[in-house]
């Protein structure tokens, strides 16, 4: 099984602080036991993910600035709501999300160290590491850091089944899938995953 310190943590990811590296990695490792990751290359290609999309471990909750993007997180009431919805239209992105209440977009942003973002998908890891609908709630619970890491292998493993992209090399198939097409940040994903692996 593989086991994670701080001081490891803190090598892979040299611009986290020490303080987040001791906070989080105990959480990381009972991740890697509850979902049995034996496969380093799997291990480091989670890591890679979760450090890119928080930064570093410094976010864990999304920078809400209303900006053109995020807008798009609101449902628009003038406009069509239904499944035909095309990406180029207003509430494409509201609907995708579940947002569809007034001050949805907002009260769902994204939280956890891999931004879960939207009603539906608060809805389904709330069900898939409790059992209920608490995270409806109280969305602001992901932003512990116990629950921002465990929210993260729920995604990866239990919701995206990514185990078996985390193993190619290019990352590509995995980026899509947690970033979206745009695979923001692809190269340095990678060259987290490259260091991880030499630390590991």
């Amino acid at each position: 099984m593989i086991r994670l310190t701080g001081e490891m943590l803190r090598e892979i990811c040299p611009q986290a602080t020490n303080k987040a590296c001791e906070l989080f990695a105990p959480y990381i490792n009972e991740g890697v036991k509850k979902y049995g990751i034996y496969d380093k290359e799997v291990f480091s290609a989670f890591l890679a993910h979760i450090i890119h999309e928080s930064g570093g471990f410094k976010y864990v909750r999304e920078i809400w600035g209303n900006t053109s993007w995020q807008v798009r997180y609101e449902r628009d009431f003038k406009e069509a709501w239904e499944a035909t919805l095309k990406p180029k239209d207003r509430n494409y992105t509201a609907y995708n999300l579940g947002n569809n209440e007034i001050g949805d977009g907002k009260r769902f942003m994204g939280r956890g160290l891999l931004q879960i973002t939207g009603k539906s998908n608060y809805r389904a890891c709330s069900i898939g590491i409790w059992g209920d609908l608490r995270l409806l709630e109280s969305p602001s619970i992901l932003e512990a850091p116990e629950y921002a890491v465990s929210s993260a292998f729920w995604y990866c493993f239990d919701f995206r089944k990514l185990t078996r992209e985390f193993k190619t090399l290019n990352m590509k198939d995995d980026t899509k899938k947690i970033n979206g097409i745009a695979m923001l940040g692809l190269s340095e994903r990678i060259n987290i995953r490259n260091n991880a692996l030499k630390v590991l």
